[in-house]
């Protein structure tokens, strides 16, 4: 894993989320996920079931046509289900065709445990589930992308106030306009979208960002939430592989979360001196 990212002392991320999404496992039911539960229940002892997240693939070039939409006939959807740890910090997400797990801030004020704690719980959970579709021969785990995404809340920290301020945050936003006509904005969102390359300068994910105006439930104080995923092929077969894009996409994830806020942000969050 890379050494030289930066690092910050007292980062505004809230949830970590590492998954693996590969070729529908047809055979995996319901029933079967009941079955999954019984593997984690003594550490993640709560359970929800919740509709299955929509496969995504990164696509480059000119896009295709788009298909003809074919109506079909299903039987009992299979869900998606959360296997959760008592203090609702820790999180296990199965469906047919993904694996997810999840590290989310409590409401005490939890300590982020690092990414290195989420990847190798994430490789030790994941491994009991692939052990568990072999045993009961519910067939093979082709991976086809890998996503790491940070969600972040990020407050005045006595550098901006209201939502009009966004450019004391993000670098890309810049306080100018063509004339005198518009004012300062009611609040501002985005998305943009950047193309993660191999070494060999081939196109292997994207790196998404998101804001959104949000408030705190307990007091209303402005937030702006930034998510970031970095999502792409996996590198080489298995969980291997997975881990390998892994590494990548947190380096993206790390690195492009320090150069679209600004310098003022980093005080508050206590950049350490090497990064």
């Amino acid at each position: 894993m890379p050494r030289d990212l930066p690092e910050f002392e007292n980062p505004p991320v809230i949830e970590v989320v590492l998954s693996i999404q590969f070729e529908p496992l047809v055979k995996l039911t319901n029933a079967h996920l009941g079955l999954l539960w019984a593997k984690y229940k003594d550490r993640y002892p709560k359970t929800q079931s919740f509709a299955p997240i929509e496969p995504v693939i990164e696509k480059f070039g000119i896009l295709p046509p788009p298909q003809e939409v074919r109506v079909q006939l299903m039987q009992t959807p299979v869900l998606r289900s959360w296997f959760k740890d008592e203090a609702e910090t820790l999180l296990i997400q199965v469906q047919q065709d993904r694996f997810l797990y999840n590290w989310i801030k409590g409401p005490k004020a939890d300590e982020y445990p690092r990414y290195r704690f989420v990847r190798e719980r994430f490789e030790e959970e994941f491994s009991i589930f692939q052990g568990f579709i072999n045993r009961e021969e519910l067939g093979e785990i082709i991976p086809n992308q890998c996503e790491v995404t940070y969600v972040n809340n990020i407050y005045g920290e006595g550098v901006w106030k209201d939502y009009s301020e966004v450019d004391k945050i993000f670098t890309v936003f810049e306080p100018q306009y063509s004339d005198t006509f518009l004012r300062a904005p009611e609040h501002i969102n985005f998305g943009i979208e950047y193309i993660i390359r191999n070494g060999d300068g081939n196109p292997i994910g994207r790196l998404h960002m998101l804001a959104e105006p949000r408030y705190r439930r307990e007091d209303k104080q402005p937030l702006y939430a930034l998510t970031l995923i970095a999502r792409g092929f996996v590198q080489d077969s298995g969980l291997q592989g997975a881990s390998a894009f892994f590494d990548i996409g947190h380096e993206w994830v790390v690195k492009g979360f320090k150069s679209i806020t600004r310098p003022e942000m980093h005080k508050a969050w206590r950049l350490k001196d090497d990064s």
